[in-house]
């Protein structure tokens, strides 16, 4: 059964003409990332956004918690640039599809030529 997450990927998708059934694994993954970054996210919000944290020798370090939502972030945004969900992907698709479909024209010609 899919999940919110993954029917608003879906949904995207479908809308971008991205969307193949061969993406479902890829989407669930994706999906499972963005569910984990919003409950860590609200857990970072109810903690106080707590930026960096005390060690023991006095100092401070980056919160483990930041830590983890920043890799999180990074992963969402290349499953998300993957599954063509971002405007720079959006980009070199409609490049590639518009190199396909003048290859497909100039074959024609080509073939009425001879």
């Amino acid at each position: 059964m899919a999940t919110t997450y993954e029917r608003r990927i879906k949904k995207a998708m479908v809308s971008v003409g991205t969307w193949k059934p061969e993406y479902r694994q890829a989407v669930a993954l994706c999906a499972e990332l963005m569910r984990q970054y919003d409950e860590l996210n609200a857990l970072y919000i109810r903690q106080g956004m707590p930026y960096y944290e005390m060690t023991s020798d006095g100092g401070s370090k980056k919160s483990p918690l930041v830590s983890t939502l920043e890799s999180l972030r990074r992963d969402i945004l290349a499953y998300l640039k993957e599954l063509g969900l971002t405007p720079m992907s959006l980009k070199r698709m409609d490049a590639a599809a518009e190199r396909t479909q003048s290859t497909v024209l100039a074959d024609a010609l080509r073939k009425l030529g001879e």
